[in-house]
């Protein structure tokens, strides 16, 4: 006769909380470094993956072990680690603009510009027939300063060949294009 296996239960929440605090932890350490002007151990890029990487595993679904550990890659200056993490959730959604617009809005509230400009993108490699992508994108670079690249998308709009219902949206690209600084 055998025994019934005896089946665990995790609490999402403890994980979530338990990980999110190590991850803060994290963030602390890079922060205190860059004020006190000391080294941060060589491995805490490996911790951060490592913490992230069983974060996913447990609470899968959950975006926010990507995006924290994301962020503080980017904070170590890493060069494509957060960019990878950041996109890692939306591989079920490969081939859809909805979700890379959503972390590119986010993104730009979290004031993570290159990483929002990279998602503004990628949104629009997947709908590159959507010129309110571009628009919004446009409207954010401007917002942060990068009023050169802004106006080269602004460009695109203005100078491409798109159907009929846009017309108002290139009209406004056109507005806008003509009201930023020279």
């Amino acid at each position: 006769m055998s025994l019934p296996r005896a089946r665990k239960v995790i609490n999402i929440e403890t994980v979530r909380s338990d990980y999110s605090e190590l991850l803060a932890k994290f963030e602390e350490s890079i922060t205190a470094s860059a004020t006190l002007e000391v080294a941060l151990p060589v491995d805490l890029a490996a911790h951060i993956i490592q913490a992230a990487d069983q974060w996913r595993t447990l609470a899968e679904g959950d975006t926010a072990a990507c995006q924290t550990a994301s962020r503080l890659l980017a904070k170590l200056k890493m060069k494509d680690l957060p960019s990878d993490y950041l996109t890692t959730p939306l591989a079920e959604n490969s081939g859809e603009s909805a979700p890379w617009m959503a972390l590119a809005r986010k993104l730009a509230t979290d004031k993570e510009t290159d990483l929002a400009h990279t998602a503004w993108a990628r949104a629009f490699e997947f709908e590159s027939t959507n010129l309110e992508i571009l628009l919004e994108h446009a409207r954010m670079l401007v917002t942060t300063g990068r009023v050169s690249v802004a106006r080269e998308l602004l460009k695109q709009i203005v100078n491409g060949t798109w159907q009929p219902r846009f017309s108002a949206i290139v009209e406004q690209a056109r507005s806008e294009m003509n009201g930023l600084p020279k």
